[in-house]
């Protein structure tokens, strides 16, 4: 069963002003728990409270509802879904370029940064988010013919420089072959949190194994 938290607790050390962070995911797709569990542990290195907001969505339109409703304040989506949901003339727009561009032999349609650039123009001004990654995810999701690299969108003045930049470096860090193999490890182990925080210090030399990713695991061995 993978782990979602009950409840956001108590504050850690970071300032009594800051915001908790709030992840949506859908708690019966590993790929989600994954993706939620890089971004939630890059916040609580950072000294940030977080908890995971746990909820199925049909697309990534449903989870930009639920942060236009402020339930959660960070969501990880992928642009090509993002766009045919959110925006599904633009979508339309974009694939027949693509189509033009195949039909031509050209190279003049760069179509995942277009996506990308599409995705961002659908965000309403109070959200934010960094560089795509290079991975793709939301197999399963409407996308067309769009690629799906992935992104998190979060509330704009959330995070201060600092996490915004570790949230792009992980962002950045992630391959498709990286995610796939987090998720059968977490399909294996039942919780994404060991397999990610091993992935980030691996990948990124990013932070220590985290105090609640070695509770976890001593009370599973129990």
């Amino acid at each position: 069963m993978l782990g979602v938290a009950g409840s956001l607790g108590g504050l850690t050390a970071c300032a009594p002003e800051e915001e908790p962070v709030r992840i949506a995911a859908d708690p019966s797709d590993p790929e989600q728990m994954v993706l939620a569990e890089m971004y939630r542990q890059v916040a609580e290195l950072a000294g940030r409270d977080v908890g995971i907001v746990g909820k199925q969505f049909t697309h990534d339109a449903d989870k930009l509802a639920l942060l236009q409703t402020r339930d959660a304040n960070l969501a990880v989506m992928c642009v090509g879904s993002l766009v045919m949901t959110a925006n599904p003339g633009e979508a339309e727009t974009l694939e027949a370029k693509s189509q033009e561009a195949n039909a031509d032999d050209s190279n003049d349609v760069d179509l995942a940064l277009a996506t990308y650039d599409a995705a961002v123009g659908t965000l309403p001004g109070a959200f934010k988010t960094v560089d795509p990654s290079p991975a793709e995810g939301c197999a399963d999701d409407d996308h067309g013919d769009l690629p799906q690299n992935i992104i998190p969108v979060y509330e704009a003045g959330l995070f201060d420089r600092g996490v915004r930049n570790a949230m792009n470096k992980v962002t950045r860090a992630l391959s498709t072959t990286d995610l796939e193999k987090l998720v059968e490890k977490t399909e294996e182990d039942g919780d994404p949190g060991a397999a990610v925080n091993a992935w980030m210090q691996e990948k990124t030399g990013m932070g220590s194994e985290l105090q609640r990713i070695v509770d976890e695991g001593q009370a599973r061995e129990v």
